[in-house]
């Protein structure tokens, strides 16, 4: 009996090892549960995608995840009319349970729009190809569209914060995997189907207080870390209005200055709490804070990089910082800073930044056999992450252009014009192929030196062929207009 109960622990315990339990209830911002809802379990990485694992809510609005390892992760709770609501967590070895309750606030107006734009499966939810809905006395919108199967999806597009969510007619939602929901209705193929959207049914419950986001009670300082992080997103999105701003008007950012100092005091103050877990994660912020000063002050900048060890898991909230810090700090030690990164960071992404970057600075200082041999692990070892595919593709030995390579077949068409150029056409030239855009400032600020490299030799058989990757050719004609002149070929 005694052997028999032995086992069963035995089995008991490898079963359930290592399994860390995450309930909850979400409520709409009227506080009632909503019709469907998720919680997708990511990363912690800014802006992550990567979804491991997704729960639908009950008719109550419960959910239940289990989770195999512990670490930092992010719940992303989605639910139709509201805004997807992430929220940052941490599981220790000690822990096994984790509450956590959340209102969600909703998706709402400011003021009763004057148009509304639609995408669905007829146009590949294309934002390039919205439609505008017709406008009606009662403040509703309509629009008309044929069905080609039995269901008809689509969704409303935002033209300000320029994101998709769910109408308001609609016999079912579908998740669109990137935070809100597309309406369904029910069709017949061929039918002609008039969609209503009634902006009104987007209301403010209280918006300035949501979301409310509960933790049991042995996790209450989660609620303070979520609580800094929505303060630090909040400055960041302010930071990047006023950097567009800025550089719509002057198309560069020379002479931009932000005041970066309410944000540092608010999360300073919590650098001298007793709570190690807060104490760190209030460091990654700041650390992101100082990055984007200029110049960043390299006394707090090095203080805060000593608060967080090559090892520390936090680093996945804002990985491309282990190669910018060093970059400030010890220039002349970067290579083996990313060394110590790739060694011992036991997450995966931290690993793939820094050898993609060591990758990159080999190559730079001409040391062939150390980037051979980096560039085989990145390869072998990290081939499936976005986050490298720019370094795995700009020095794959077998890529298509390379110097000594006979430049690609191409087409382009030229902007303000019906011709196009080919490979074949500028066939005896001598040109320089220049991919640019108005929003990127590095390339905007090489383009005096285009210039300069134009006058000097467009006599003597060169050309330049720029190629931009802006949205529209009125955006680049604007800035032909406001900033400067480019008198070589320029397609889009």
């Amino acid at each position: 009996m005694y052997k028999t109960i032995l086992l069963l622990c035995v089995l008991y315990t490898s079963l359930f090892a290592g399994k860390w339990e995450i309930s909850g209830v979400v409520k709409t911002a009227a506080g009632t549960p909503p019709d469907i809802a998720h919680v997708h379990v990511s990363s912690i990485q800014r802006g992550s995608r990567t979804v491991y694992h997704t729960a639908q809510t009950d008719n109550r609005g419960a959910y239940h995840i289990s989770l195999a390892h512990p670490g930092w992760y992010t719940l992303r709770f989605t639910a139709p009319y509201h805004q997807e609501t992430p929220i940052v967590i941490h599981l220790s070895s000690e822990d096994s349970l984790l509450t956590v309750n959340i209102t969600l606030p909703s998706i709402r107006y400011n003021e009763p729009p004057e148009e509304v734009k639609i995408i669905g499966d007829w146009n590949n939810f294309s934002f390039a190809k919205a439609e505008t809905m017709t406008k009606r006395a009662d403040g509703t919108f309509e629009f008309t569209v044929k069905a080609r199967g039995d269901t008809l999806a689509y969704q409303i597009l935002d033209n300000v914060e320029r994101h998709s969510f769910n109408g308001t007619q609609q016999d079912y939602f579908v998740y669109d995997g990137g935070g809100d929901y597309r309406s369904v209705l029910r069709t017949k193929p061929g039918e002609e189907v008039r969609i209503v959207f009634d902006p009104k049914k987007f209301g403010d419950f209280g918006n300035d207080e949501l979301p409310r986001v509960e933790f049991d009670a042995a996790h209450e300082v989660l609620g303070k870390i979520n609580e800094l992080y929505r303060l630090f997103e909040r400055s960041h999105q302010a930071y990047l209005k006023e950097v567009l701003a800025y550089q719509e008007k002057h198309f560069n950012l020379e002479g931009f200055q932000y005041d970066f100092s309410g944000i540092k005091a608010q999360l300073g103050e919590y650098l001298k709490s007793d709570n190690n877990l807060l104490q760190r994660f209030v460091a990654i912020l700041l650390l992101n804070v100082e990055l984007k000063n200029r110049p960043p002050d390299k006394t707090q900048l090095k203080k805060l990089w000593e608060m967080l060890p090559p090892d520390d898991l936090l680093w996945e909230l804002s990985p491309f910082a282990i190669s910018m810090v060093p970059s400030v700090l010890f220039p002349q030690h970067a290579d083996s800073v990313l060394e110590k990164f790739y060694e011992l960071n036991p997450t995966r992404l931290v690993k793939a930044i820094a050898l993609a970057r060591l990758t990159a600075k080999l190559k730079q200082q001409n040391k062939e056999e150390a980037f051979v041999e980096h560039y085989r692990k990145l390869k072998s070892e990290f081939s499936d992450l976005l986050e490298v595919q720019y370094e795995l593709k700009k020095f794959d030995p077998e890529r298509r252009i390379a110097v000594g390579k006979p430049v690609p077949d191409f087409e382009v068409k030229l902007i303000g014009s019906e011709k196009t150029v080919t490979r074949k056409s500028m066939l005896g030239k001598y040109y320089l192929i220049d991919f640019w855009a108005v929003w990127c400032m590095p390339c905007v600020a090489e383009i005096p030196n285009l210039q300069q490299v134009y006058q000097q030799f467009k006599d003597k058989n060169f050309e330049i062929l720029s190629i931009s990757l802006d949205a529209d050719d009125k955006i680049v004609q604007t800035f032909w207009e406001k900033k400067y002149k480019m008198p070589w070929l320029n397609a889009r």
